[in-house]
């Protein structure tokens, strides 16, 4: 760090004047490690699985297995702690979005005694309030006893200027369909 001279100028640990007005002066160590050496990050998740079934629901649908799953995913990035370049600069006044959350919920299950695989899922970005809604299927044994269809869409509802971590921006205005017949001959 800086250290003053007999005329009030500082100067760095190899003994080189700082710039002018400058109070802290980066050695040459610090500057090689780039401005960070680390940063501390705290992750934790509050999630919950329920396997039931939904007796009110017409049909198979009423009998069959259904599981659900829903996640709060957070990350708190603490990129303000002191190091040897921002230790006395603006870190308390960084703007840098701290608090990452993403939360997700879906929904799967067996139904017509196997035939039948939904799959939906929701997403949502709470920094860059970006949404994601994924919806799928796949039908055992269609029309022919060798013949699966597999469908699905997956909507990305937000715009590619909202960035965070969860990287759901990147896909922004992708919107995508699908669909497959497969014929097993064996």
């Amino acid at each position: 760090m800086a250290q003053a001279q007999e005329n009030g100028e500082f100067q760095d640990e190899n003994g080189n004047p700082c710039p002018t007005g400058v109070t802290t002066c980066p050695g040459a160590r610090a500057i090689r490690g780039k401005s960070k050496s680390g940063t501390a990050v705290w992750r934790s998740m509050i999630g919950f699985d329920l396997l039931r079934t939904w007796s009110f629901l017409p049909g198979t649908f009423g009998k069959d297995q259904w599981f659900l799953t829903g996640q709060h995913l957070l990350t708190y990035q603490n990129n303000n702690r002191p190091s040897a370049l921002n230790a006395f600069t603006n870190a308390p006044f960084d703007r840098h979005q701290r608090w990452e959350q993403l939360f997700t919920l879906s929904g799967s299950g067996f139904f017509a005694k196997g035939k039948f695989e939904p799959l939906w899922a929701y997403a949502y970005s709470a920094n860059a309030k970006q949404h994601l809604i994924l919806a799928q299927f796949f039908w055992h044994g269609l029309y022919f006893k060798n013949l699966d269809l597999f469908a699905g869409t997956a909507l990305y509802l937000g715009s590619r200027f909202q960035t965070d971590a969860s990287f759901l921006n990147y896909y922004a205005d992708r919107d995508t369909a699908w669909i497959r017949l497969q014929y097993f001959i064996l």
